[in-house]
């Protein structure tokens, strides 16, 4: 292992910059130094002063009549570094260490993307021309697959349909949306049903200050603060913008999403596609070959999380006091731990005489979350004295 620096600064005649060199050089010993963007021609430096470092010339990139901005050095303990490759926006030097030759490419791109792309061409040819390159983003071989080794490994290649194992991949297809229609979706017609029910046995709580609170437009600091509250290391979502994305670019896009998440409160319209999702089935045991066997779970855009968790932020507030005390799961500020306890007491006194006797129930609905009829809660929502515009909302969850 060694030591390699990289340093992008202009004024390298100063002597402000060469204290802070040969400190950098005392502290980490490299054993390549590269300095780009120098913008002073090299026969301005001293050999004095890169003696006094250590330091010899390996090589610079090739940018005709123009001041060169990739500079490569080397120490003395590494005579033999060389030149392998020049180029106007890189240059890749080799260093033997021990019986192995490593190569180091040093990249200083243009900021067009036109002339980009004469870099990535000849860093693709250069790839080709030295079969022994064995690091960097260039070698296909590795990458491609270290890639298929993970797509084998998240790819469902079998799967038991009618007690039956299936290794055709359309069937596969088939039969995993034939079941999960099945099981998200109602047989009961929508049209003509009678929910009138939920008006007679929900009263309406919400009050007008309680709804102006939730359909709010959000301050461009509660939006900052959400934002850097959601999780950054989620996984890929459609837009491929992860949340490590916006935390450590905000304030480049900062203002844009500040601006995203207000129009949506203000206009009550998702931008076409931010509320797309990936749906990814992770396996609940170590071999599962049945379709049962497998949780979907939602992958959705960033930027769609942040309406979300602002619009459930303020619903907490609302929740506790209108939700009954006996709820205890998903609500600020009361813990299941608490139910848990109560209801392991329940079962240990089932066995003693009392008046009227005992009995304890336990109900699980399979799905029960997932299933639930979107019309069916909007009027739940409704009885509840939900604003038109906050139910508007939900619905883009």
């Amino acid at each position: 292992m060694i030591n390699v620096l990289f340093w992008n600064y202009r004024g390298i005649r100063g002597e402000p910059m060469r204290r802070v060199l040969r400190e950098l050089c005392r502290l980490h010993k490299p054993a390549l130094v590269c300095i780009v963007e120098p913008m002073v021609d090299f026969s301005s430096i001293s050999s004095g002063f890169l003696s006094s470092l250590g330091l010899r010339l390996v090589g610079m990139n090739d940018r005709g009549g123009l001041i060169l901005t990739i500079w490569v050095f080397t120490c003395a303990s590494f005579p033999e570094a060389q030149t392998v490759h020049c180029h106007d926006q890189h240059l890749t030097v080799s260093l033997s260490i021990g019986s192995r030759v490593h190569c180091y490419t040093f990249v200083y791109a243009s900021t067009s993307i036109v002339v980009r792309r004469s870099l990535w061409q000849s860093l693709r040819d250069m790839g080709i021309l030295i079969r022994w390159l064995r690091d960097g983003d260039r070698n296909t071989s590795f990458f491609h697959a270290s890639i298929k080794r993970k797509q084998y490994r998240n790819t469902i290649s079998a799967l038991s349909i009618n007690g039956v194992l299936s290794e055709d991949r359309p069937t596969i297809r088939d039969h995993i949306i034939s079941y999960h229609s099945g099981l998200f979706s109602s047989d009961v017609p929508r049209v003509g049903r009678d929910l009138s029910i939920v008006d007679d046995v929900i009263p309406s709580l919400v009050t007008v200050v309680e709804n102006a609170f939730l359909t709010s437009v959000s301050s461009a600091d509660d939006i900052h603060d959400t934002v850097f509250v959601i999780n950054a290391a989620s996984a890929p979502r459609p837009d491929g913008f992860s949340g490590s994305f916006y935390q450590r670019c905000w304030d480049v896009v900062g203002s844009d999403v500040v601006l995203a998440v207000q129009d949506f409160f203000i206009t009550r319209v998702i931008f076409l596609g931010l509320n797309s999702s990936f749906i990814v089935l992770l396996p609940k045991l170590r071999d599962s070959i049945s379709v049962n066997q497998f949780r979907p779970i939602i992958l959705s855009n960033f930027l769609f999380k942040i309406f979300s968790k602002i619009l459930a932020d303020r619903l907490a507030w609302v929740a506790t006091r209108i939700i009954s005390p006996q709820q205890f799961s998903f609500i600020r500020d009361r813990h299941i731990e608490d139910y848990i306890a109560l209801a392991s007491d329940c079962v240990n006194v089932l066995q003693k005489k009392c008046y009227g006797g005992n009995l304890a129930m336990k109900i699980d609905i399979c799905k029960a979350f997932d299933t639930l009829d979107w019309s069916f809660l909007f009027r739940v929502l409704q009885a509840f004295g939900f604003s038109s515009d906050f139910r508007r909302h939900s619905s883009f969850i």
